[in-house]
C-alpha cells in the first residue's frame, strides 16, 4: 500500500496548495468601489456662461447669460447663477427675465427660474414699460410662453397689479393672471 500512498502524496499536497491559494484570494480581494448612484456631482463648470439661439433669418431669437453654470451627468440638469435672459419677437420690445437661481432641462427647452424673479419689458407700441416681480418663473422659449403659480407683481406706469398666477405668450402679447388685484391710473389727456 505503501507505493499507492506515494503516489497519491503530491496530488494531495497540490490540491492543498490550490485551496489555500482559492482561500487566500477571496481573503485578500480588493473590491472595486461601485460609483454611488445618489451622488449628483457636476460634471462641468463654466464661468461667465453665454448662449444664443438665433431663427431661420439669423436672427437672434433669445439669449441667456450666467455667472455660473454647472451641468450634473445623473439626470441631465443644469443649474445657473446669476441668471439673465432675454427673448425677442420680431416688431416687439425684449422681455427680458433675470433671477439669482435658474435650472434648465436636459435639452435645455424650458427654462425654471427661481429666487427674485423680475420679468422686463420695455416700452414699445405706446406701451409703457412693464416691470414683473415673483419667485419663480417658467419659461418654454420655443413657444414663446412663460408662466408662474406664484404671487406676482406688476408695474406698468403708475399702475399697479398683483395676481396669485399669471400665463403669458410673448408672441400673441396675451397674458392670463388668476385672483388679480389692480389700481389702474387713466392716462393723462
Amino acid at each position: 500500500m505503501k507505493p499507492v500512498a506515494n503516489a497519491w502524496l503530491p496530488l494531495g499536497i497540490l490540491l492543498l496548495l490550490a485551496g489555500l491559494t482559492f482561500w487566500l484570494m477571496r481573503i485578500v480581494e480588493v473590491k472595486q468601489p461601485q460609483p454611488d448612484k445618489k451622488r449628483h456631482d457636476p460634471d462641468m463648470i463654466v464661468e461667465n456662461f453665454t448662449a444664443r439661439q438665433l431663427g431661420l433669418d439669423g436672427g437672434e431669437r433669445y439669449t441667456i447669460t450666467a455667472r455660473k453654470m454647472l451641468h450634473f451627468p445623473d439626470d441631465d440638469s443644469t443649474l445657473l447663477d446669476g441668471v439673465q435672459f432675454s427673448a425677442k419677437e420680431k416688431n416687439d420690445a425684449p422681455l427680458q427675465v433675470t433671477s439669482e437661481r435658474a435650472k434648465l432641462t436636459g435639452k435645455a427647452d424650458e427654462i425654471f427660474f427661481l429666487d427674485r424673479v423680475q420679468i422686463v419689458r420695455d416700452p414699445f407700441q405706446g406701451y409703457q414699460r412693464l416691470v414683473g416681480d415673483t419667485t419663480y418663473f417658467h419659461v418654454i422659449p420655443d413657444l414663446g410662453i412663460g408662466k408662474t403659480d406664484q404671487p406676482i407683481s406688476l408695474r406698468e406706469g403708475d399702475n399697479v397689479m398683483t395676481a396669485e398666477g399669471m400665463e403669458i405668450n410673448n408672441k400673441t402679447r396675451i397674458a392670463i393672471l388668476s385672483t388679480v388685484k389692480a389700481s389702474y391710473h387713466a392716462p393723462k389727456r
